[in-house]
């Protein structure tokens, strides 16, 4: 080597070395399954992608192993940890009276509830076809309880639709926000609405129709990199010009005015928005020796789309590894509920299987049974000595005459 090559290399190696990878979750943690029990659970967190989490949802299809150790039952629950900003515009015009205020009320106040999250602020807003961009850009976010509180006060329903002014000033107001809120933070655009873009010259000035008033809200939604949910309720919804309005990185579903569905829509964009996963996995009884030894992967893995997660297991510097906790699953574990009762009941089965082994077949090897010995009677009318099928006694020892002799001369005396 030349001597700008030697410098180049001591430059390189005295440049400080670059920003760490970013961690894909946190633990895995022993825990208790459940309180008082002594079931061993590993409980992991994994930060999901959007897509992921949309991908995810609220499937089951979790599996995945400690090592050599498979996992016996996996519960996932949808936690909220990134900074969410939220923004729900509500239809407030004539068609909603009604059925469809209420309905919609109803869901939205279950879905706000759920939320969750320090990190949640959330705004609602209604529009109709007077001060439609005024009054989204009026939304005060707050706490989920405090828009509860917005959607109660939500006005009469009344008037035609501005759907398309509504759409872009809810745009333009989050991507405002976003860009003020902390880093990582993540917005959403929710908009309920039974109809269609409707204005007519007697409603506000301004208000955007028509083919060219659907490609500026749409322009509006592309600049701001925001998802937009567009859920349509009833059936004089247009699908395509929901499709239109969610854009790229948003999505439009029509639902009928039903409470339940309109819930389940509601429910899986709350899926969508909390894109940390807690899982927690069920292990055999012998988790806690096997894990003790060292040092080991354990992987989860999700089948649709499939894609896994690998976080080190790194045992605690004891002879067995403790439990630092109690696990929090969504659902009651069947394994952790059965397995004190089933472990019962094997030890039962164990020490009526060795009793029985004891008390049968013990005795039987060490005293093998002896076949009784028909005497032998002789026949006075016979003169060819035994009955037929009687055997004749074998002749007795000398030794058991004289004790015979003995007995009945002491007897006769």
């Amino acid at each position: 080597m030349n001597r700008k090559q030697i410098v180049l290399a001591l430059v390189l190696c005295a440049l400080p070395a670059g920003p760490a990878p970013a961690q894909v979750g946190a633990g895995p943690d022993l825990v208790r399954c459940a309180p008082g029990r002594t079931t061993p659970c590993v409980r992991m967190r994994f930060d999901l992608f959007p897509l992921e989490a949309a991908a995810a949802g609220g499937a089951k299809e979790w599996s995945g192993a400690a090592g050599m150790l498979g996992f016996r039952e996996v519960d996932v629950r949808a936690l909220m940890e990134r900074p969410l900003v939220l923004l729900v515009l509500c239809d407030v015009s004539g068609s909603m009276a009604g059925k469809g205020i209420e309905e919609a009320r109803s869901a939205l106040r279950a879905f706000l509830r759920a939320l969750g999250g320090s990190a949640t602020q959330v705004a609602v807003a209604p529009f109709g076809s007077r001060d439609v961009a005024s009054g989204v850009r009026a939304a005060r976010f707050g706490t989920p309880g405090e828009a509860e509180a917005q959607m109660d006060r939500l006005p009469a329903p009344s008037g035609n639709t501005g759907l398309y002014s509504a759409v872009q000033a809810g745009a333009e107001l989050l991507a405002a926000r976003l860009r003020a809120a902390p880093a990582g933070a993540q917005g959403v655009l929710l908009v309920l609405t039974d109809g269609r873009n409707d204005v007519g010259p007697d409603d506000e000035p301004g208000l955007l129709a028509g083919a060219e008033g659907r490609e500026r809200a749409v322009d509006a939604v592309r600049r701001s990199r925001v998802p937009v949910w567009m859920v349509g309720i009833g059936s004089g919804v247009d699908a395509a010009e929901l499709a239109a309005l969610a854009g790229p990185e948003g999505k439009a579903q029509v639902v009928a005015f039903d409470p339940a569905r309109l819930g389940r829509t509601l429910a899986e964009l709350r899926r969508t928005l909390a894109t940390t996963r807690e899982v927690t996995a069920v292990l055999p009884a012998s988790a806690r020796t096997r894990l003790a030894r060292g040092e080991t992967m354990v992987r989860v893995e999700h089948g649709v789309p499939v894609w896994s997660r690998d976080i080190r297991w790194r045992p605690p510097l004891i002879a067995l590894p403790a439990f630092t906790a109690v696990a929090t699953p969504s659902r009651r574990l069947v394994a952790a509920r059965d397995e004190p009762a089933a472990t019962t009941r094997l030890v039962l089965a164990f020490f009526a299987t060795l009793l029985a082994f004891l008390w049968f077949v013990v005795p039987a090897l060490l005293w093998p049974a002896q076949r009784p010995v028909r005497v032998a009677v002789r026949d006075r009318r016979s003169r060819g000595g035994v009955r037929p099928g009687v055997q004749e006694a074998p002749p007795r020892r000398q030794s058991e005459i004289t004790a015979s002799l003995v007995r009945r001369v002491v007897v006769g005396n």
